[in-house]
Parts: C-alpha cells; structure tokens; sequence
C-alpha cells in the first residue's frame, strides 16, 4: 500500500489508464481506490478473467 497509493495518486491526471497487475497488487489497488483498509483489501476475491471500471 505504501508504493501504490502515491502511484494511483499520480496516475488520476490521465483520462484514462489500463492497470495489468497480479493478483496481490490487484487486490491493493482496489481496495486503495474503494477506501477498505489492508485486512479488508487482502480478502478481496482475486478472478482471472475479470475486468474492472
């Protein structure tokens, strides 16, 4: 969370960004941008062929 909350932070000035990450850094990522803290982050289901907006 350390690393990715100032590179999303840095990334809002594009219109539009793809994000391709792994499972763990997924989880993160979403859980950073939908405000759940780490533990709840760390239980977010983890699809492979899922895309999210």
């Amino acid at each position: 969370m350390r690393r990715l909350i100032p590179w999303l932070d840095g990334i809002q000035q594009f219109p539009k960004v793809i994000i391709v990450s792994h499972g763990l850094t997924g989880r993160i990522l979403r859980g950073v941008y939908a405000g759940l803290n780490k533990e709840e982050a760390l239980k977010l289901e983890v699809s492979q062929d899922i895309l999210f907006k």
